[in-house]
């Protein structure tokens, strides 16, 4: 019997650039293929959340998507968030609903599928 653990740690500096974002009044939207407790962690290790949030709004893609499109959006006018087990496509659907709310989204990864 044996048990294997793996761990990916955020990139050196993405907590301190997460820490920056929110000073200058920049929302972080997570947007991951992750199970929500992994997103959890990692939002949490990289300061999306912190501990004293009780409240962290993390959805799976479906179960977002699944809402009315109004609470949709009113979940993507304000705070950090994070959608996990989203696929490629949930990322352009988001980016343009939040243009839609006029907002100006901005998206980095490390993944092929991370540019639209």
């Amino acid at each position: 019997v044996g048990i294997v653990a793996i761990r990916d740690p955020p990139r050196d500096g993405v907590a301190e650039s997460i820490d920056e974002c929110k000073q200058a009044g920049i929302r972080v939207i997570m947007i991951t293929g992750d199970a929500k407790q992994t997103a959890q962690a990692i939002a949490r290790d990289v300061h999306i959340f912190t501990d004293q949030d009780v409240n962290c709004p993390i959805f799976e893609g479906r179960d977002f998507f699944d809402l009315p499109q109004s609470q949709q959006l009113e979940i993507l006018k304000s705070g950090n968030l994070v959608i996990c087990r989203a696929e490629p496509a949930d990322k352009q659907r988001l980016v343009k609903m939040l243009q839609s709310l006029n907002e100006i989204p901005a998206m980095t990864g490390d993944g092929v599928n991370d540019a639209p």
